[in-house]
């Protein structure tokens, strides 16, 4: 009979080092919110509230459609869009 293997228990794992590719994706998320609320921030106060609100809503419209439109063409067709 073999005998099977011990698990740890989570107390007695390691804890994973945190390295700057954990940071990255959230470091570029945070950037490019800040850079959508400032830019919409100044354009509100030159153009007015109508166009500061066109620059807010675009990306988060322009978003979901985009992988809206990538689930609907397969998996390949950013290879070909190329």
């Amino acid at each position: 009979m073999v005998a099977a293997k011990a698990r740890r228990s989570p107390a007695e794992e390691r804890p994973r080092p945190v390295t700057a590719t954990m940071w990255l994706p959230i470091g570029a998320k945070a950037l490019a919110t800040a850079l959508t609320v400032i830019s919409a921030s100044i354009v509100a106060e030159a153009l007015g509230p109508l166009w500061g609100a066109i620059v807010i809503c675009v990306p988060v419209a322009a978003g979901p459609a985009c992988v809206f439109l990538a689930c609907g063409k397969g998996r390949n067709s950013s290879r070909r869009a190329g």
